[in-house]
């Protein structure tokens, strides 16, 4: 279908038709962008800023592949989505709120063009005695068949990367998605926020990586009630020789919301825009010159 031939079927019958694929729906998005600004139209943004201190279980679908220890720590401390951003600076934090913004834009476009339900629906997954839940982007109604759709904003690292393989977490929150609606059929829909290029990554279902869902929030419970797990990611050692020892946390670790929890000995640097925990070891044969050189 055109997309004129969209609209046309939405006004008469009230909601937009089922393409055949999500690629379809994709060059139907980018055809409207055009199509609508040739004719007039333009996008409308309604902000509100809303405040809430509500304390609850934040065991969350979207964790699905972080490390066990920051699911349970982020239960055990009460740590919200907005809390998590490490750096606390006004460019920082205006990041963060673009890509949320940027994300109701790209969803608001796919249901002008294709019928899009089951928006913010919560799903659960069952994890012992616990019902995780998990707020799903929405399902596209497609021709025969339901699929889960999940909208990314990126940079451009992440979207190039994304082009070889999808990020492991991702993968793993897009099966607890179709484990728990039962819809085994899943994509990404990934948004550049430098260039404002956009694409299509399926996310094949795994009864493997379900199960190691499963695991990793099993592992997240027993740190809840006082078992914390082993660390998965370890530090990176490096001799410096004149006695020093350099050890470095890998960046799954130093973006992390607990840090400084985990891992107290370890310092905080930024270089280069970029943020690291290291920790410096001298054994008998260092100065304190040498060890002021790294600290």
């Amino acid at each position: 279908m055109t997309i004129e031939e969209v609209l046309k079927f939405k006004e008469e019958n009230n909601k937009p038709p089922r393409a055949k694929s999500v690629h379809d729906v994709l060059r139907l998005v980018e055809e409207y962008l055009v199509y609508m600004t040739k004719n007039g139209g333009r996008v409308s943004f309604n902000f509100s800023l809303e405040y809430s201190r509500e304390k609850g279980n934040y065991l969350r679908l979207s964790s699905s592949g972080k490390c066990p220890r920051a699911i349970a720590y982020s239960v055990i401390y009460q740590f919200e989505e907005q809390e998590e951003i490490k750096d606390l600076s006004p460019r920082a934090i205006s990041i963060f709120q673009m890509g949320h913004a940027l994300h109701e834009l790209e969803r608001a476009l796919i249901s002008e063009v294709n019928e899009l339900v089951s928006v913010e629906d919560t799903v659960y997954l069952e994890v012992d005695d616990y019902k995780i839940p998990g707020h799903i982007d929405g399902v596209l109604k497609l021709e025969d068949r339901d699929v889960i759709i999940d909208i990314k904003t990126v940079n451009e690292r992440t979207f190039n990367e994304f082009k070889k393989e999808p990020r492991e977490d991702y993968v793993k929150q897009l099966n607890a998605y179709m484990y728990a609606t039962g819809i085994k059929e899943a994509y990404l829909w990934v948004y550049n926020k430098n260039t404002s290029n956009r694409m299509i990554v399926p996310i094949l279902y795994s009864e493997k990586v379900v199960e190691e869902v499963i695991d990793n929030f099993r592992k997240a419970i027993r740190g809840i009630k006082g078992e914390l797990p082993e660390r998965p990611y370890q530090y990176r050692i490096e001799d410096l020789g004149n006695g020093l020892v350099v050890k470095t946390l890998p960046w799954q670790c130093s973006y992390c919301a607990f840090t400084q929890i985990c891992w107290p000995d370890f310092k905080l640097f930024t270089e280069g825009g970029k943020v690291r925990y290291i920790k410096v070891e001298e054994d008998e044969g260092a100065t304190q010159e040498d060890s002021e050189l790294w600290l």
